[in-house]
């Protein structure tokens, strides 16, 4: 006979918000881009741009997720911050490497990626699927 406070002894499953999978498939389109870069192909720094800002809202929609202590995720939300103030400090020093509207696609891109994936975790959190 199962007891109703049985299954609160029972640990909960956990769900996984930080999967290393999608982080790879964004470091392969960044690679591309800086295969593009190197070879000054057109179409560079959007596909950079975008695919940072990806990695940024991934990395801290993963981060702010709850019980998510996870190291990779740390490092890589460290190095998107850099990256964005590497970005926004040769704006404003010289107007180098990207212009304003290079920043804004960062932006956009960043906040999309974060967006779409708080919509998923918050939907996995109500349906209790893990995977």
């Amino acid at each position: 006979m199962k007891d109703i406070l049985d299954d609160e002894l029972l640990p909960e499953k956990e769900i996984k918000f930080f999967k290393l999978s999608v982080l790879l498939y964004w470091t392969l389109f960044l690679i591309v881009g800086l295969i593009f870069r190197v070879l000054h192909w057109p179409g560079a720094s959007p596909i950079i741009l975008i695919t940072t800002g990806g990695i940024t809202g991934y990395s801290l929609s993963g981060l702010l997720s709850k019980g998510s202590k996870n190291i990779i995720n740390i490092i890589v939300c460290v190095i998107s911050m850099l990256w964005f103030l590497f970005i926004l400090g040769t704006l404003i020093i010289d107007k180098g490497l990207y212009s304003e509207t290079g920043v804004a696609v960062y932006g956009i891109a960043a906040l999309l990626s974060f967006a779409i994936y708080e919509i998923v975790r918050r939907r996995r959190v109500h349906t209790g699927r893990a995977s």
